[in-house]
C-alpha cells in the first residue's frame, strides 16, 4: 500500500523552520512520506510569517496556487500553521473558503487530533489560542544532520510598538535547563556538531522561571558536553546583554564569535516610538564592550526604515550608526504596519516611495561595509565546519565559519562534517572562498 504524502512550505524566521521539523516528525510517525512538491501530495501544509505584510502575501499567494491544484485534485487537504492562522484564526476560512484546517504555533501536538478528525469527514477545523510550553518532540525530522535548532524560550514578553509576535505566539515561556542540557547531549550523541539555540529573545532565558537561570549560565553547562563542537544563539536584544553573557561568550570554548543583535534604528527619537528600551549610545556601548572582550566577533543585525515619524534626520542617524559601527551583515527591510500593534495606529505614516529610497539608500551602504569587511579576511586562516557540496559546482564544499560567514572551496562530499583549517583566497559581499590547508 502506498504511503500517503505530505509537503511542507515554510515561511519565515529559524523558529519556524523547527517547527516544521517538529511537524515533519509527526507527520512521519502518522504515516507520511514526505514530497518534495506540493503536486505530489495529499496533505499540503504551509507554515507562515505574519511578521510583516510582505511575508503574508506570500503566503496568501501560494494558497491561490493551491486553490488551482486543489480543483484538479479535490482530495487534496489544504492547512494554514504557524502566526498567520494564529493572527487570522477562523477568519481564514471565510478569506480561503478551499482551506481544510489552521493550526496555531502553540498548538503543534494536536496535529495528529487535527488529521484524524479530518479524516473521519469533519471540516474547517481550527486550533489556535492561549500560548502554552510546547512539549518536547523527539522525533523532530531536522534538515540536516550536522547542525540542530535547540528552542530554548518560546514567544516574547516585551512588546515592541511594531511587532506582532507577542500576540501571535504569547508572552515568553522557558524551557526548563536540565531538559535543554538531556536534548543538547542527545544530539551531540547523534552526531550534530553545532547547536543553534533558538528564542525570540533568547538572551531573556530564565528570567521567567525565577530561578536565578540565564542564557550565561545555560552556555557554560552546554560548553562542557563531550562531543560537541559549536554553540549558536539567536535573536539577541540589545536591552538584555550584560557583562555575564560577554563573558561567557568569551571564555566559552564552544560559543561562537558571532552575535545577531537588532539595532533597528540609530535614532533615539525613533527607537523610543518603537518601544525597543535602550538608546542609541547605549547600543554603542554594547558593541564596544563586545569588541574589547571579543576582538575577533562577528556582528550582525536587523534594521527597519520608514517607521512612523522617521524623518531625514533620524534615517540619516541611523546610516551614520552603521558606518561607524561596521555591521559585518543585515536584514533591512521597509516598516510593515501589523494589525493589534501600537505603531500600525501612530501618527505620521511614511509614504511608500520613501521607505522604499531609504531602504535603497540603506542596502548601498551596509553592502559596501559586508563587502570590505569580508576583504579583510583575505589570507586569514578560519575554522570551518563543512555542511554540504556546492549545488552549483559539483567539485566544491562549502561551509561556516566560527563568525557565520559562508565558504566556499575544492573538496569532496566525504569531507561533510568536518571541521578544517581554511586559508581564505578570496572574497565577496556574500561568500568567502578558501582552500584547505
Amino acid at each position: 500500500m502506498m504511503r500517503k504524502r505530505a509537503f511542507i512550505r515554510t515561511f519565515g524566521c529559524q523558529m519556524n523552520e523547527y517547527d516544521s521539523e517538529v511537524m515533519a516528525g509527526i507527520l512521519k510517525r502518522e504515516g507520511y512520506a514526505l514530497a518534495k512538491v506540493a503536486e505530489e501530495a495529499e496533505l499540503v501544509l504551509l507554515n507562515t510569517c505574519s511578521v510583516r505584510q510582505h511575508a503574508e502575501d506570500k503566503v496568501f499567494s501560494k494558497l491561490g496556487e493551491l486553490k488551482r491544484l486543489k480543483d484538479k485534485q479535490p482530495e487534496m487537504k489544504i492547512g494554514v500553521a504557524g502566526c498567520l492562522a494564529e493572527r487570522m484564526k477562523e477568519e481564514l476560512f471565510v478569506q480561503i473558503p478551499h482551506l481544510d484546517f489552521i493550526l496555531g504555533p502553540s498548538h503543534i501536538k494536536n496535529l495528529p487530533e487535527i488529521l484524524k478528525n479530518i479524516e473521519d469527514g469533519k471540516k474547517k477545523i481550527a486550533v489556535t489560542g492561549e500560548a502554552q510550553l510546547p512539549q518536547v518532540e523527539k522525533e523532530v525530522l531536522r534538515q540536516n544532520n550536522l547542525s540542530a535548532y535547540l528552542p530554548i524560550t518560546f514567544g516574547c514578553s516585551h512588546f515592541c510598538s511594531y511587532c506582532i509576535v507577542p500576540y501571535v505566539r504569547g508572552g515568553q515561556r522557558s524551557k526548563g535547563m536540565e531538559v535543554i542540557l538531556k536534548e543538547a547531549e542527545e544530539l551531540t550523541k547523534r552526531g550534530y556538531k553545532e547547536i543553534i539555540l533558538l528564542g525570540q529573545q533568547v538572551n531573556a532565558y530564565g528570567q521567567d522561571l525565577g530561578n536565578q537561570i540565564n542564557l550565561a549560565f545555560l552556555l557554560r553547562e552546554l560548553d562542557v558536553i563531550e562531543g560537541l563542537e559549536r554553540i549558536r544563539f539567536i535573536t539577541a536584544h540589545p536591552s538584555k546583554i550584560d557583562n555575564g553573557l560577554i563573558e561567557a561568550m568569551s571564555e566559552c570554548q564552544r560559543v561562537c564569535e558571532h552575535i545577531h543583535l537588532p539595532l533597528q534604528s540609530g535614532s533615539d527619537e525613533v527607537l523610543g516610538r518603537m518601544e525597543r528600551g535602550y538608546t542609541r549610545d547605549e547600543y554603542l556601548e554594547i558593541i564596544k564592550k563586545l569588541r574589547q572582550t571579543i576582538p575577533e566577533i562577528s556582528i550582525t543585525t536587523d534594521i527597519i526604515v520608514g517607521f512612523p515619524g522617521e524623518n531625514s534626520t533620524d534615517f540619516e542617524a541611523t546610516l551614520e550608526l552603521i558606518s561607524q559601527i561596521r555591521f559585518d551583515g543585515a536584514f533591512m527591510f521597509k516598516y510593515s504596519p501589523r494589525p493589534e500593534t501600537k505603531a500600525a495606529t501612530l501618527p505620521n505614516q511614511i509614504e511608500e516611495e520613501v521607505k522604499r529610497e531609504r531602504l535603497s539608500r540603506l542596502i548601498e551602504v551596509q553592502n559596501r561595509i559586508t563587502k570590505e569587511k569580508n576583504r579583510e579576511l583575505v589570507g586569514q586562516k578560519e575554522e570551518v565546519l563543512v555542511t554540504s557540496s556546492n549545488p552549483k559546482i559539483p567539485t566544491e564544499i562549502m561551509g561556516k565559519t566560527r563568525t557565520n560567514k559562508v565558504v566556499f572551496l575544492e573538496g569532496s562530499q566525504d569531507l561533510v562534517g568536518e571541521l578544517l583549517e581554511v586559508e581564505i583566497i578570496s572574497s565577496s559581499t556574500w561568500h568567502l572562498k578558501g582552500k584547505k590547508r
